[in-house]
């Protein structure tokens, strides 16, 4: 992910620090769906870098999520965004595609 006058978060990175936690909990959906309880149950990494960001990583029973989760000081601006994975095998992956 490119920041205008930051760079590019992930371009040689340096860890500063780990935190691991468990969730495991339910709750009551405001909007209705199939369900009337959500099961909230997953382990969590938040990996802290140096240059003020950190990327927190969630697995789930039947998935994973990720996201950035950045620590400047005043607004900031995307120039661009780009991911890879690697899997070890043919697997399935649910993206929401977005029109803009």
């Amino acid at each position: 992910m490119e920041i205008e006058k930051y760079g590019v978060l992930g371009e040689k990175p340096k860890i500063r620090k780990i935190n691991k936690r468990t969730e495991n909990k339910t709750f009551e959906p405001i909007v209705p769906t199939k369900t009337k309880i959500i099961i909230d149950r997953y382990n969590e990494v938040e990996i802290f870098f140096k240059k003020r960001y950190s990327v927190i990583f969630r697995a789930y029973d039947e998935g994973m999520a990720f996201r950035f989760k950045a620590n400047f000081n005043n607004e900031i601006k995307v120039i661009s965004e780009e991911v890879n994975f690697n899997f070890s095998d043919d697997h399935f992956i649910y993206f929401p595609e977005e029109k803009s």
